[in-house]
């Protein structure tokens, strides 16, 4: 088969939302031909094991980590790079080390890019040649409102999507009591901190709590459910191979999360709602946007708003036919992947006429470049003066505004210690979060 376009995507790894997004795309862009390079491991193995490193005639490769001769012959080969963005120390590695050969090169973000350490600046923004977002709420970033306008122009927004037409097959299942279910990542990072509180004060008879999935908080949660005595109230199921029958029996979808949380379309709010179950959110931008879109009202302020909608729907579920056909009807639109490949099509379509052109990140001094704090300086734009004058009052005040800078993970300081764990000036900096 003679493809249109040789695609070549770099991502940290295939985990979560991100892998189900391409390994649709692979499915649905039959005229393109796709190789992805990992420079982790792929993750989720046997979620994946039924692709294989060929699938669909696209090829798979990870555990790419520093092999930049290789990755540069593909990058060579390639008519169109993506890069699929979020702030990762070995992303971030990649990025300041390589001297780019002549591509086209474009940046698709995974992130909102609202809340530090998870943003977005210029010199970001200006090294590929389009930098594209999964939401438009990223157009809402203070960094981005502030970017010159010919940067401006690299900007677009594709929505980024899996395939929802399974969920919507699902059958409601009859059973006793009334299921609050969670899907997503047991993490505080991403979860609202007190989400066990929320529970505690839902005044509903034989209530339950499914919580599908596992995180670095899963234990934590745990012990607050037991503290709160509402052990017999919960059900922690942990990974699953198939989530259709839990999402046969729940009957509304609880998903507060915490305030500055780095996420954008939110792919379990979209099959949750494809499968006819009404979400419950709190008032944070991707949350807000997608239930507008899909003309669900229910977004809450605050805690109790957030306990009066669950209740509400318990008190009125023999009404909720309707609003779940309106909802799944314009869900179908905005989780539409038939649209999102045909809009990186254009694309395409468009770049292909732009000539390769070779890059470097600029660095104001070579000589400490591969340094793991230094990486973690450039991760941050502006923010990263704080840490650079090592500034200790300024870094506190960071690490108080936002959970992520105490994950494990989210590009957090320990996150890149793990990465470059010699590192002596980020051994200081992760001192600072205790």
């Amino acid at each position: 088969m003679k493809y249109k376009y040789e695609i070549l995507h770099i991502t940290v790894h295939l985990g979560g939302g991100i892998g189900t997004v391409l390994l649709n795309w692979m499915k649905k862009g039959k005229n393109n031909h796709h190789v992805i390079l990992c420079l982790n491991s792929t993750y989720y193995k046997d979620y994946y094991k039924d692709y294989d490193k060929t699938y669909n005639g696209n090829v798979i490769y990870e555990n790419m980590r520093n092999k930049y001769t290789e990755i540069n012959e593909w990058i060579k080969k390639a008519d169109i790079v993506i890069v699929h963005f979020w702030n990762h120390p070995i992303l971030f590695e990649f990025l300041v080390n390589t001297s780019f050969p002549p591509c086209r090169l474009c940046f698709w973000s995974h992130i909102s890019g609202l809340n530090p350490p998870y943003i977005f600046f210029e010199k970001l923004v200006e090294f590929p040649d389009m930098f594209i977002f999964s939401s438009p709420i990223s157009f809402e970033a203070k960094e981005i409102k502030e970017l010159p306008p010919q940067l401006k122009e690299k900007l677009i927004n594709i929505w980024t999507t899996g395939n929802l037409n399974e969920y919507f097959d699902i059958t409601p299942i009859h059973h006793e009591g009334f299921n609050i279910g969670y899907l997503g990542t047991l993490d505080f990072t991403k979860l609202h901190p007190n989400f066990v509180d929320f529970c505690s004060k839902i005044n509903i008879p034989d209530v339950r709590f499914i919580m599908i999935g596992v995180g670095r908080d899963s234990e934590k949660l745990k012990q607050q459910v037991k503290e709160k005595g509402l052990e017999d109230k919960f059900l922690f199921t942990g990974i699953i191979d198939d989530i259709k029958p839990y999402l046969s029996i729940i009957d509304v979808f609880g998903y507060p999360l915490n305030p500055k949380h780095f996420g954008t379309c939110e792919q379990v709010l979209g099959e949750a709602m494809a499968a006819g179950i009404i979400p419950i959110v709190m008032k944070n931008p991707a949350e807000e946007y997608i239930l507008f879109q899909s003309l669900v009202k229910f977004v809450c302020s605050n805690e109790n708003e957030y306990v009066h909608n669950i209740e509400l729907l318990y008190r009125e579920r023999s009404k909720k036919a309707s609003i779940i056909n309106l909802m799944q009807e314009h869900i179908t639109q905005l989780y539409d992947s038939d649209k999102m490949v045909t809009s990186w099509e254009n694309v395409f379509n468009n770049m292909i006429t732009q000539e390769k052109i070779a890059r470097v990140w600029k660095f104001e001094n070579e000589s400490i470049k591969k340094s793991g704090y230094k990486i973690f300086i450039e991760s941050l734009g502006n923010y990263g003066k704080i840490f650079e004058d090592n500034n200790v009052d300024e870094i506190q005040k960071l690490y108080a505004s936002n959970l992520q800078w105490h994950s494990l993970s989210k590009g957090s300081p320990k996150q890149y210690l793990e990465s470059f764990p010699d590192d002596e000036v980020l051994k200081k900096w992760v001192e600072l979060l205790n």
